[in-house]
């Protein structure tokens, strides 16, 4: 009788265990998950501004719309985010 209390205890013991580990996996792929979202919010928000400063820099010499100036500025971007531009870097 105690061995299969034992052998119920262990069993109990290792199926709480696994779902320890399957909850703290969970916690960890949220986690992850939450920074991937952080990270994709804060390089928008630096790439927007980026775009901002160069139609605002363009617009005191750019004679085209507004649209155009904004076109530019986003292909400007684009090619540094891409490392197209060398000594050139946006730093998120």
């Amino acid at each position: 009788i105690a061995a299969a209390e034992k052998a119920e205890r262990d069993r109990e013991a290792a199926v709480k265990a696994e779902q320890d580990r399957q909850a703290a996996e969970k916690a960890a792929q949220d986690a992850a998950e939450a920074a991937r979202a952080a990270n994709v919010a804060h390089r928008t928000k630096i790439t927007r501004e980026t775009v901002a400063g160069l139609v605002k820099a363009m617009s005191e010499v750019h004679s085209g719309n507004a649209a155009e100036a904004e076109a530019i500025a986003k292909a400007v971007v684009v090619a540094i985010a891409n490392g197209e531009l060398e000594h050139v870097r946006i730093i998120y």
